[in-house]
């Protein structure tokens, strides 16, 4: 696993109101309603993905390298996990749907980080993705 380049930053990254109209913006573009459906966030950080896919009434499961990341606000958040986007602790075929808003783009390999997020993903979801 890599090294967490997050750790001790928790919420005080960037610019949270751009990010959460980006990944509100990439829900609303799903290609069917997530209501009911078990969506992973991958790359979650702060939450801000999982909001707008909460909003949305999907049943979120967020996954973040970053344990610090993922500590943001934990009261408020779904349940998450500590994992590696390129190697997800998750079986094959585990979620209806992924969003992807932030974390590709962080990615030494985009292509293996793509592969298994198409491998956790029922046949017929959606990869929602900046």
């Amino acid at each position: 696993m890599s090294t967490d380049c997050y750790a001790g930053a928790r919420g005080g990254l960037g610019d949270r109101g751009r990010a959460g109209v980006r990944a509100g913006e990439l829900v609303r573009r799903a290609p069917h309603p997530l209501a009911g459906r078990t969506v992973l966030d991958a790359g979650a950080g702060t939450g801000l993905g999982s909001a707008a896919l909460a909003a949305a009434g999907a049943r979120v499961v967020a996954l973040d390298l970053s344990a610090d990341m993922l500590s943001w606000q934990l009261g408020a958040r779904p349940p998450a996990v500590v994992g590696d986007v390129t190697r997800l602790p998750l079986r094959d075929d585990a979620v209806d749907d992924v969003l992807a808003a932030f974390v590709l783009n962080h990615l030494v390999d985009p292509h293996a980080g793509l592969a298994e997020l198409r491998r956790v993903t029922r046949p017929g979801g959606a990869l929602l993705r900046a």
